[in-house]
């Protein structure tokens, strides 16, 4: 039943996407749909396509940068994680994403 209902909010979500697609509550909940439903390149999308709109929105650069490196994505994750610790360098959170970008970094190198 609820796999049915983030389904039917899902397909929502998809059609108010193309009927306003720079609305950022739809982006948002539709990105948020996408990563409920387990499909983190559709959510990574959606929030890269956010961004151009909406650069200023650091949480979601974060949820961005996170999804990113979770999903194996490094070199598309570092920039955004370079923007964050440009605004804050002391949060432990993103110090911890950037040594695990460095370290996958080191690892290909090697």
């Amino acid at each position: 039943m609820l796999n049915q209902n983030i389904d039917e909010a899902t397909n929502a979500t998809d059609s108010l996407a193309q009927k306003y697609p720079e609305n950022a509550d739809v982006l948002k909940l539709q990105g948020q749909l996408y990563l409920r439903t387990q499909q983190a390149d559709k959510a990574a999308e959606v929030y890269e396509r956010y961004l151009a709109l909406y650069p200023e929105d650091t949480q979601i650069v974060f949820v961005l940068a996170k999804l990113l490196v979770d999903n194996g994505k490094i070199t598309q994750a570092e920039p955004y994680i370079d923007q964050l610790l440009a605004i804050n360098q002391d949060n432990a959170l993103l110090n911890q994403l950037k040594s695990v970008v460095s370290a996958a970094k080191n690892e290909h190198e090697n």
